[in-house]
């Protein structure tokens, strides 16, 4: 028997509805040759938010193999629920490994599901070496030894356009940001660039940058460039866009 004695009348904030459209990502790091892997979850919810969010978040369990998601805050998730999707939403990921050889190991998408995640592609960059991989259509592997790498990695989007004239500025990305001496331009689609202008906060041109024939990445030395934050321009062929860059 349930009477009104037992109502809480404070604030109850333990239970909240759950969204209608859940967009959810299992990120899986493997090694063959010693039979370990580890699993990551990032969920994009409607009720949760960037930082960490009691009732949502998990810490991650250390395991001999790990790959875990961080907050901007340092701490490391093994489910991290983050707001409402966006394909400008970028997710710093670490790798950690007890196995003490130098060894492969494979980063796959192990499970992915809801409308925008599977309607985007997904993409892992790694800060070591510089490289892109499109998770969406191939595995990334790599070689490591044991060592807790934190934010090696960092898992960005890019939804699908119709054409080079109506591409999302998503479809471009500056890696990392905040950066130190170098930046990845990160050119997944492959879109036709020309020139970066990077202008400091006065409008003042501080550097140019020649990107033809780039591809789909290119490494931009920045090392002579002030802490500060500046504005990229970029243009080309029906291309023309601006990307905030911090410099630490």
């Amino acid at each position: 028997m349930f009477t009104n004695e037992m109502r809480r009348l404070t604030n109850n904030d333990t239970w909240r509805t759950s969204s209608k459209e859940k967009n959810r990502l299992w990120l899986q790091v493997a090694n063959q040759e010693f039979e370990f892997q580890g699993t990551t979850l990032v969920a994009f919810l409607d009720n949760a938010t960037a930082a960490l969010d009691q009732g949502y978040d998990s810490r991650r369990i250390a395991t001999v193999v790990s790959l875990y998601s961080q907050l901007e805050t340092g701490e490391e998730l093994g489910i991290q629920s983050r707001e409402a999707f966006d394909a400008s939403i970028k997710i710093p990921i670490g790798f950690s490994s007890l196995v003490k050889a130098t060894t492969d190991y494979t980063i796959s998408i192990k499970k992915i599901e809801g409308p925008d995640l599977l309607a985007s592609e997904v993409f892992l960059f790694d800060s070591v070496k510089n490289v892109i991989t499109n998770l969406s259509s191939e595995n990334y592997t790599f070689t490591a030894f044991a060592d807790d790498y934190k934010s090696r990695f960092t898992v960005f989007f890019s939804q699908e356009v119709l054409g080079v004239a109506g591409f999302a500025s998503e479809d471009i990305t500056l890696l990392p940001n905040p950066a130190r001496d170098q930046v990845v331009l990160a050119n997944p689609k492959g879109l036709t660039l020309e020139q970066a202008v990077f202008y400091d906060i006065s409008g003042r041109v501080v550097k140019e940058v020649t990107l033809t024939g780039m591809g789909s990445a290119k490494t931009i030395d920045i090392s002579d460039l002030g802490s500060a934050m500046y504005l990229v321009q970029l243009s080309g062929v029906d291309v023309s866009i601006g990307k905030r860059l911090i410099k630490e």
